[in-house]
């Protein structure tokens, strides 16, 4: 048996039969047939597939993936929370800007519930900081070295996700501690 989830958490049974011929189903509709067993990534994929015994969720991104991403011009984020022990949420953010590239530490208050995930809509620690903007860390001519100044600032190279994916790392937290 295999479950679809979207990008809503709801699973639904589908055969893999249904899966290898229908492929999965994205905001643009059904997407060409993908092998099960061969899960291949999609350019605006937003769910995965289950299989017993397998679990192909590659929320996180290497760090080939994080560059070929910046370089396409796409924005990625890193939540740096492990836990929920303190009153603020913080993640980093690097994003197109001005020829090269920007990056971003975002601190915010812990408002949010399992119903409201949107972090960049949170209150920001600092009152004079614009919602969701952040703190401009520094800009960068290159993605490697736009993503080494964010290891020096408590990034880690194995943890990026694709821009708005930082929400669904802030729901993993909010269950792990049970709210």
């Amino acid at each position: 048996m295999v479950w679809r989830e979207d990008q809503h958490r709801a699973r639904s049974p589908v055969s893999e039969s249904q899966v290898a011929m229908q492929g999965p189903t994205t905001s643009q509709g059904p997407q060409p047939a993908l092998d099960a067993k061969r899960l291949t990534l999609m350019s605006g994929y937003v769910g995965r597939v289950l299989c017993v015994g397998h679990d192909w969720d590659v929320r996180h991104l290497s760090s080939q993936q994080a560059l070929s991403a910046l370089g396409r011009g796409a924005s990625v984020e890193q939540m740096l929370n492990e836990t929920l022990g303190g009153q603020e949420i913080r993640w980093l953010s690097v994003h197109a800007a001005d020829g090269g590239l920007a990056l971003r530490l975002h601190q915010v208050r812990d408002e949010g519930t399992i119903d409201f995930l949107d972090v960049t809509a949170f209150s920001p620690v600092d009152a004079g900081e614009e919602f969701g903007e952040g703190r401009l860390l520094g800009r960068f001519a290159d993605a490697e070295t736009a993503l080494a100044a964010a290891e020096a600032n408590g990034g880690r190279p194995d943890r990026w996700v694709n821009a708005g994916v930082v929400q669904d790392e802030y729901a993993d937290l909010l269950r792990a501690h049970g709210r």
